[in-house]
């Protein structure tokens, strides 16, 4: 435990200077030379007024996007569970990448340690939103949160985590068993937020191929069923505005009606237009034309002010440094 604690907290596999190791120097030894404490490479850092987005190097030469994001009291890291993607959502640049690898727990944890040890920013949320479905990685993901809300260690609490998919039905239920069941009761409080972005089997096939997989109905039937710690929590639905595509009347009442029987919290997020040309950004108006709507039909929701586009750090922009590297 002294060296689980000393490797998360000052990352470093150094420990002859713990006073438990005090009796046992060639242990420490040992440990430093047989245990390789391998925190990715900044290859390449992009920065605007409230947001980093790193370019992470993994030995092998893989390459996967991180973002530092800067709130009014907190920080928030968005790690990636995967290099790249293959679930080919068309508002999302990572899906251009299709699938290079899974992420190891250590390359998911490593992600914050980067940012902790090489920048020296402490972030106290952590969403893993960034490239990738996470539940297409799940043992990995679930040993990472593990370890990352362990309070030997990092001590980022489960409630202040969230794992976002794009409507991956064995994923939910297999986490939704892990709590019930005993195996993983530490994350009871993990948030949970589901990619929706339509409420139409027809429409989000086109934007979603996983929907061709497990459409809505399953889906739906798959987030009734997740726990909730409290009375008060909520799953997010992550619900990306796109003019012309899901922002009519008639969308917002197939979502407000789909959504019926489930404690939600619609996030609505604007378009962040990738580098393939398919889809605009809203304006304000029709952003908040749909809010309203949402809100007058009785469904919960918030505007998810879009943060880092300057940089494509925002949601649905992750890995154009990473095109653009693996094609130079």
């Amino acid at each position: 435990m002294p060296f689980f604690r000393s490797l998360y907290r000052r990352g470093t596999s150094g420990c002859s200077d713990l006073k438990e190791f005090s009796l046992n120097t060639a242990l420490a030894r040992k440990i430093q030379q047989d245990f390789c404490c391998r925190i990715p490479f900044i290859k390449d850092i992009r920065q605007d007024e409230s947001n980093i987005k790193l370019l992470l190097q993994f030995p092998d030469g893989v390459m996967i996007e991180t973002v530092v994001l800067f709130m009014n009291r907190y920080s928030t890291i968005c790690v990636s569970t995967q290099a790249g993607c293959a679930r080919g959502c068309t508002f999302c640049e990572t899906g251009r990448l299709g699938l290079m690898r899974n992420l190891t727990a250590g390359e998911i944890v490593g992600q914050l340690l980067s940012v902790r040890f090489y920048l020296g920013i402490k972030v106290s949320n952590l969403v893993l939103m960034g490239m990738g479905e996470p539940f297409d990685n799940f043992e990995n993901v679930i040993m990472a949160i593990e370890i990352i809300s362990d309070q030997r260690g990092i001590n980022i609490p489960v409630s202040s985590i969230t794992v976002s998919t794009a409507g991956h039905v064995p994923g939910i239920r297999k986490l939704a068993s892990h709590i019930r069941s005993g195996i993983s009761p530490d994350l009871k409080r993990l948030c949970l937020a589901v990619s929706l972005h339509s409420a139409d089997n027809d429409n989000r096939g086109v934007m979603m191929p996983i929907n061709r997989i497990w459409p809505l109905e399953e889906l739906k039937q798959a987030i009734k069923e997740f726990p909730l710690a409290r009375q008060r929590d909520r799953i997010f639905i992550e619900y990306t505005l796109i003019p012309g595509v899901n922002d009519s009347p008639e969308d917002a009442r197939q979502l407000v009606t789909y959504l019926k029987g489930i404690q939600s919290c619609v996030n609505i997020i604007p378009c962040n237009p990738g580098n393939n040309g398919l889809y605009r950004r809203p304006s304000r108006e029709q952003v908040e034309k749909f809010f309203n709507l949402l809100q007058h039909m009785g469904q919960y929701c918030r505007i998810r002010d879009t943060k880092g586009d300057t940089i494509q750090a925002a949601c649905g922009q992750l890995g154009g440094l990473v095109l653009k590297k693996r094609s130079g």
